[in-house]
């Protein structure tokens, strides 16, 4: 099919749902495997989860406005292409694990600015003026976390007693029935494990 060069390629809603793109290169067009998506006015932009790739459409008629891409880093191998994406008046944010941090796409020029972190960019959340970032939970260790652990409940010493009483004496607190009472009695013995 050949399109007029004025008018953008129209993103194709197949009726079994799949979103197909204009390919990035000269290779036939290709599905997209929708990992994130923002929506920002009449504006849609989608994060593709094996390529590197952002398609930003029309979401009134569905044209196709522009695909970015980004470079990917060789350290980050293995990781997701994207995570999320978050549109703003200006720019496209993109997560993306596998580029090494967060990439910033200016949506005038297409221009591509990566911002490494240390750790896996998760979520973005944007606001006038701001982008929050959250970070991926760090992997856990199996064997740390699934072995046995011995609890071994020590009694305070009477000095620990003390101490804690005094802490808190003069804190006071409302009683269900509306009266103020001590949060501490120093008469009133704490309770015990055996408690």
């Amino acid at each position: 099919m050949t399109r007029s060069p004025d008018r953008p390629t129209p993103l194709i809603f197949p009726a079994g749902g799949d979103l197909t793109v204009p390919s990035l290169t000269a290779m036939a067009a290709r599905s997209l495997s929708i990992a994130s998506a923002d929506v920002h006015g009449d504006l849609i932009a989608a994060g593709d989860a094996n390529i590197p790739a952002v398609v930003l459409a029309d979401s009134t008629t569905g044209d196709v406005l522009a695909v970015h891409t980004w470079p990917l880093s060789p350290e980050h191998r293995g990781r997701p292409r994207c995570t999320d994406v978050a549109l703003t008046a200006d720019e496209v944010i993109v997560a993306s694990p596998a580029a090494g941090g967060l990439v910033r796409i200016d949506r005038a020029t297409g221009t591509t600015t990566v911002i490494a972190f240390d750790t896996d960019v998760r979520r973005v959340f944007t606001g006038p003026g701001v982008v929050w970032v959250v970070a991926a939970p760090r992997p856990v260790d199996p064997d740390e976390t699934l072995r046995p652990r011995t609890v071994e409940w020590e009694e305070p010493t009477p000095e620990e007693v003390m101490a804690y009483r005094e802490e808190v004496s003069g804190f006071v607190v409302r009683s269900p029935d509306g009266d103020w009472v001590p949060l501490a009695d120093m008469d009133e013995p704490l309770p015990t494990a055996e408690d």
